[in-house]
């Protein structure tokens, strides 16, 4: 896969490819007799001699890059598990936030039967 559009640094972007564009014009030179003895020797030590990376350039050449295959897995090949520590910190703040309110009802309801209890002292 290329570099990402807009970055600077890709190789695609570069403008000064002094090497690349010099071994191109010799590959072309003479109507490209020096690309097609490239191309079959290449070939030939794919096909004849079996060497591996002749094999491996052909074959991405030809038939296109091999996907890479991932595997993503937890501890003992289980499931992945995802925490998504901003969304647990949102409900504890939540959850503390519900339970002060219902500290503050009790405390409330509390006081008001403290109250209650002091004006039925009061009025006996």
């Amino acid at each position: 896969m290329g570099a990402p559009v807009g970055n600077v640094n890709g190789m695609g972007n570069r403008k000064d490819r002094i090497i690349s564009d010099a071994i191109r014009r010799e590959l072309l030179a003479n109507n490209g007799r020096a690309l097609r003895a490239l191309a079959k020797k290449v070939v030939q030590l794919a096909a004849v001699k079996g060497e591996v990376a002749a094999i491996k350039e052909v074959t991405d050449r030809m038939e296109g890059r091999a996907m890479q295959a991932v595997e993503l897995s937890g501890p003992d090949g289980g499931a992945v598990e995802i925490r998504d520590a901003g969304h647990a910190l949102g409900v504890a703040r939540r959850m503390a936030f519900v339970m002060r309110l219902g500290q503050q009802a009790i405390e409330k309801a509390q006081s008001s039967a403290k109250e209650a209890e002091s004006i039925k002292e009061r009025a006996k």
